[in-house]
């Protein structure tokens, strides 16, 4: 499947986008030093926003509770401080997570779209499908495939098969492939068929 990358991105960033959810399209990295360089700007980022919190002297909620028996003020305040600290770099860390990839894929070259949000803002919408590896629970995110101003998606191309009779039913797919984005009323798609061969003999 092709998109059109500026469309994506945009329809990506225009949803219904509100204060605790929130969707990006990202890049996969695959180069191990790339990762370890967004790990350590992590990192600097936490122990930035640490040192802010220390040199402001921030007060400590009541609420807040650490595991020591009898821990002294710096104590507390040193704990919720890290625990703060650390908690602004979460959504990153997520980010990045989604973002990594093993480099022998590299050559795939992959986009994700990354979806933030707090547990409670995702329940109401999260829905399950089984698959081979069990339930798996998924989010619905429109693309805006109907309207030709907002579709970004713009080739399928049918894949080589083991199918006795490639060609007849590689043309059998693609006339199906059509006939399913009539149905759903998405114009405006390429559908080709790949010339790649499934194997050597």
């Amino acid at each position: 499947m092709g998109f059109d990358r500026s469309l994506l991105k945009r329809q990506t960033e225009t949803q219904d986008n509100h204060d605790d959810a929130a969707a990006e399209l990202v890049k996969c990295i695959y180069d191990d030093g790339a990762k370890r360089a967004a790990l350590a700007d992590l990192g600097r980022a936490a122990a930035s926003a640490f040192t802010a919190l220390r040199s402001a002297g921030e007060a400590v909620p009541p609420s807040f509770r650490t595991q020591h028996s009898n821990p002294t003020e710096d104590y507390i305040k040193t704990s919720y401080y890290l625990l703060k600290s650390l908690t602004t770099v979460t959504p990153l860390y997520y980010k990045s997570a989604a973002q990594f990839k093993h480099q022998g894929f590299a050559e795939e070259h992959e986009w994700r779209i990354v979806y933030h949000s707090f547990h409670k803002s995702l329940i109401p919408s999260l829905k399950s499908r089984t698959g081979q590896f069990g339930l798996t629970p998924y989010v619905e995110f429109p693309l805006g495939l109907r309207k030709p101003a907002s579709n970004p998606l713009k080739r399928i191309v049918v894949g080589p098969s083991t199918h006795i009779g490639l060609g007849a039913h590689q043309q059998d797919i693609k006339n199906s492939v059509e006939l399913l984005l009539r149905k759903h009323g998405i114009d405006g798609v390429d559908v080709a068929i790949s010339l790649v061969p499934y194997g050597s003999a």
